[in-house]
Order: structure tokens, then C-alpha cells, then sequence
């Protein structure tokens, strides 16, 4: 009888053991923005871009939903483990708001997560990427640009395509931002710390213009995974993550190996 005891006992201990092993079913977000493209003079589409993914399991992303309007945002698959959302919008009323993502796994647990973008406001659209100079050398690429309206970031967006693909075939990277920025320091006089933001326009030359510098380490970043750097712009984003891509340069066969 003892015996029988303490092997229905270990029987429940493994059986808890494996419960509390078993993987949580949860999905992350990451790379949200919202891609501003223009259509034509001041009229603008609104790309909402979603990254969802999970570390552990597939899944589905099933339904993507907006508080404020309650549209449904197009989702795409990715991988197994990845997906994003797809569309564009013609106001940004259209697309400001909670976000409401419903994901299903294989196993149909269903899981729902929440994202904010409601703080958008007109302040947010971008104004025209002026590029007053572009250069590249050897080991590095080199812009200079009029600081556009509502951007408290600018950077370089780097498309690349495979060796088997067309040049068309890219995809943007956002790297590289020159940021708005808060510093503080103390008062000689008062002793009390003062805050102060320092803009773009703080940070740019007379003529409002700042220049953009990126130094590539040609062994790993210019060929990230058999991929080879093909077109190279300009970027800038907004207080709450509305991009704006201008000014985009093609690359000579020359200068792709930088």
C-alpha cells in the first residue's frame, strides 16, 4: 500500500511538473509605425505597420480592429511565428486609436493584446524630405537634409534584395536616427534643474539643414544575410511614430559593396 502511495504521488508531481513546464501562449509587438506615402500634392495615405510575433509557438493573427473608427486592418503572414499588418488609409482619423489584436495558435488558444496609437494628431504629419546633398563612399553614406515639418527623428532607410532578386524586390530598414532630445542640468544661480528640449532645428545649421552620416562595417551589415544594399533614403518620424520616407537613391553595382 505504501508503495501504490508514493507512486500515485509521484505520478501527481510529474504530472504538475509538466503543467508548470508547459509554454505560455503569448505574442509581442514590435516596429510599430504608421507609414505616411504621399498620392499626389498635400494628399497622403496612412500605413499602419503592426509587427506581432510569438518566440515559441505559430500562430494566426486573426482579426486586427481600431477603437476609434472600428475598421479592420488587413493582416499578411510573415512566418509561422510572425505577422504584420497590411492597408492604407486615407486619414489618419481612420487609423488612430487602441488597436485591438485577436491571435489564435495551433492549439486554438486565443490570446488578445491591446496597442495605443491614440495620441495622433495633425501634429504628426510629416512635411517634405528636402535632400540638399547625398553621397556615398567606401565605407559610409552621407546625407544632408532641410529638417521637415512636425519630425523629431531623421535617419537613413536601407532596402536591400538578394543576390537572386530583382532590384525592385526590397524592403525598408530604419536604421541610423538623429533625435529630439531632453537634457538637464542645475542652475548656478537658483540651484534649482532646469529641463530643456533640444530639437532637430536646435541641432541643424543656419539654414535649418543636418547632415546624416552612417558608417557600414562592410563584413556584416552590407551583406545581412546574403542580402546586398541596393537603395538608400531619407526618413523622418514624427512625436508618435508616423514615418515619412523621401529622397530615396539608387545604388550603382559600383557602390553596392560600399
Amino acid at each position: 500500500m505504501k508503495n501504490f502511495l508514493l507512486l500515485v504521488f509521484s505520478a501527481f508531481l510529474l504530472t504538475s511538473c509538466l503543467k508548470d513546464d508547459e509554454e505560455k501562449f503569448e505574442i509581442l509587438t514590435g516596429s510599430n509605425y504608421i507609414l505616411q506615402e504621399t498620392t499626389g500634392g498635400d494628399n497622403f495615405r496612412y500605413s499602419p505597420y503592426i509587427y506581432t510575433y510569438s518566440s515559441s509557438m505559430s500562430f494566426k493573427l486573426t482579426d486586427v480592429t481600431v477603437s476609434n473608427s472600428e475598421k479592420s486592418i488587413p493582416t499578411k503572414k510573415l512566418t509561422d511565428y510572425a505577422w504584420v499588418t497590411t492597408g492604407s488609409f486615407s486619414s489618419l482619423d481612420d487609423i488612430k486609436g487602441t488597436y485591438k489584436l485577436i491571435a489564435v495558435n495551433d492549439k486554438d488558444d486565443t490570446i488578445e493584446e491591446t496597442l495605443d496609437l491614440s495620441k495622433l494628431t495633425d501634429k504628426d504629419i510629416i512635411g517634405d524630405i528636402d535632400l540638399v546633398k547625398f553621397e556615398y563612399v567606401k565605407d559610409s553614406v552621407i546625407a544632408v537634409v532641410h529638417v521637415p515639418e512636425n519630425a523629431v527623428a531623421l535617419g537613413f532607410t536601407f532596402n536591400f534584395a538578394s543576390a537572386e532578386s530583382k532590384i525592385d524586390q526590397v524592403y525598408d530598414n530604419f536604421l541610423y536616427k538623429e533625435y529630439e532630445y531632453t537634457t538637464s542640468y542645475k542652475d548656478p544661480k537658483t540651484g534649482k534643474d532646469v529641463t530643456v528640449t533640444k530639437t532637430l532645428l536646435d541641432q541643424a545649421d543656419k539654414d535649418g539643414n543636418i547632415r546624416l552620416k552612417y558608417y557600414f562595417d562592410t563584413d556584416s551589415e552590407n551583406h545581412m544575410l546574403g542580402y546586398n544594399i541596393v537603395q538608400v533614403g531619407v526618413f523622418a518620424s514624427s512625436r508618435y511614430g508616423v514615418h515619412r520616407v523621401g529622397a530615396k537613391k539608387f545604388l550603382s553595382k559600383n557602390a553596392q559593396g560600399f
